[in-house]
């Protein structure tokens, strides 16, 4: 999923489940906290979506960043569901605290990275609008809102090759 000052973060699948769990290492002492949907007590999940955010198929991004203004690791989901492509439901879970919030936020277009990059304080995905047009999504950890930043990418439709999106990261 991500890493962070010397952290790994690691996103636990099982299945076509839509629970968040973790897993993060510390490679130099070999410490690992294992975080998951259910060890967030009721009272710490503020969840602000509307009820017919229904997941019928979904695309997720994801990313582990540090925000310096609270002083806490945040891991952070992007659920973006096939029946409402104009907004991703938004799961921040802080790490510290150990609270999860979901809400939703608008967005246009669909992943085409699904490991978001951290770079100043916010992770970046890049996206395809209909019609072609790519973009890089930005999520800034400290004010957890999203923003669009335009890339000059020509389409693969234009050239004979595909393009294949991966991710590079340093620990």
């Amino acid at each position: 999923m991500g890493s962070c000052n010397g952290l790994l973060c690691f996103n636990l699948l099982c299945g076509m489940t839509l629970m968040l769990q973790t897993f993060i290492w510390n490679p130099a002492t070999g410490a690992f906290r294992f975080m998951s949907e259910y060890d967030v007590a009721a009272g710490d999940v503020s969840d602000e979506t509307p009820p017919e955010f229904k997941f019928t198929s979904y695309i997720c991004g994801f990313g582990f960043g540090y925000d310096s203004s609270v002083d806490d690791y945040k891991i952070v989901r992007l659920v973006q569901c096939a029946n409402h492509e104009s907004f991703v439901r938004v799961d921040l879970l802080t790490v510290g605290s150990n609270k999860l919030r979901r809400f939703q936020l608008p967005i246009r277009g669909s992943f085409w990275s699904e490991v978001g990059v951290l770079l100043h304080g916010s992770l970046h995905w890049l996206m395809c609008r209909r019609g072609s047009e790519y973009y890089i999504l930005r999520f800034n950890l400290e004010t957890e809102k999203l923003d669009e930043l335009i890339v000059q990418i020509p389409h693969p439709s234009h050239k004979e090759e595909a393009y294949h999106t991966s991710t590079i990261s340093c620990v």
